[in-house]
């Protein structure tokens, strides 16, 4: 553990490291009172917004002690390019917030399929007043657009909701999903490239030949997405960024972890 909160000092600097420190022992408060640390409900996350407190949810813990990193977050906030934003599985709206919160972002598209998780989204969009500048989209991306289709969830980490089968989840819902030609009627602003954050845990290519597929996706500059080494897919992911000119930076926080995030930035200036 001291390993881990050195690194991130030497990454991150000393500032942050007190900032996560300091938003995590909210957890201690929540768990010795067992009830919300604020009147309102809504608590400033680490990366800046504010976000509804689901004390019971691993990922809402997440995003309040800055369990992502900042490199992501820091992009999106120092954007200085118009930009359009699609967040792909975008659970309670941590970057959805964070890209609305830049004069430059034009317009947000945020994808989330599970009912719960779309309540608290739809909150902390209207609570950080980005209603007008955010278009919830209540659907999943697949190959086959469906009015029912399975997703598998955990109750207490809701970012771990998929729609490939796993074996340990006896829970599920049915969700809504889409395809390219919903995408392709989404009446995107015509200015500005386009920035995309998928995490969908496991349905990555899926939702990438999906967009390829749009008259938009050569707007694309930057696609952030959820990596797994050990996936089945992985290796997809990766000859689908070169083959469509994207350079790839890995960015793990641990030698020993296969599951990271990657930044991918197109290596021309979009069409």
């Amino acid at each position: 553990m001291a390993i881990n909160i050195l690194k991130r000092i030497r990454n991150e600097g000393l500032l942050n490291e007190t900032k996560r420190l300091r938003v995590k022992s909210y957890f201690f408060f929540f768990k010795f009172r067992n009830q919300n640390i604020t009147k309102s409900g809504f608590l400033r996350s680490f990366y800046g917004p504010l976000m509804f407190e689901n004390w019971n949810d691993i990922t809402f813990r997440f995003c309040l002690r800055g369990s992502y990193g900042v490199f992501f977050s820091n992009f999106l906030k120092q954007t200085d390019k118009e930009f359009i934003f699609l967040d792909i599985g975008a659970n309670q709206g941590l970057y959805t917030l964070i890209a609305s919160k830049n004069k430059n972002c034009k317009e947000c598209f945020s994808f989330e399929p599970v009912p719960q998780t779309i309540e608290i989204l739809k909150k902390n969009i209207s609570k950080n007043d980005f209603s007008g500048k955010v278009k919830v989209i209540e659907s999943g991306i697949d190959a086959i657009q469906s009015n029912k289709m399975k997703i598998f969830i955990d109750p207490t980490h809701s970012g771990s909701a998929t729609l490939n089968d796993v074996s340990n989840s006896s829970s599920y819902s049915y969700i809504k999903t889409i395809n390219r030609n919903y995408l392709e009627k989404l009446n995107l602003p015509d200015n500005g490239e386009i920035i995309i954050k998928i995490d969908v845990e496991g349905n990555e290519v899926k939702v990438l030949n999906e967009l390829i597929n749009t008259t938009f996706f050569n707007r694309v500059s930057v696609i952030y997405f959820e990596y797994d080494e050990n996936h089945e897919d992985a290796k997809k992911l990766l000859t689908f960024m070169e083959k469509n000119k994207f350079e790839t930076h890995h960015l793990k926080d641990s030698v020993s972890h296969t599951q990271y995030n990657i930044f991918a930035k197109r290596k021309i200036n979009y069409i």
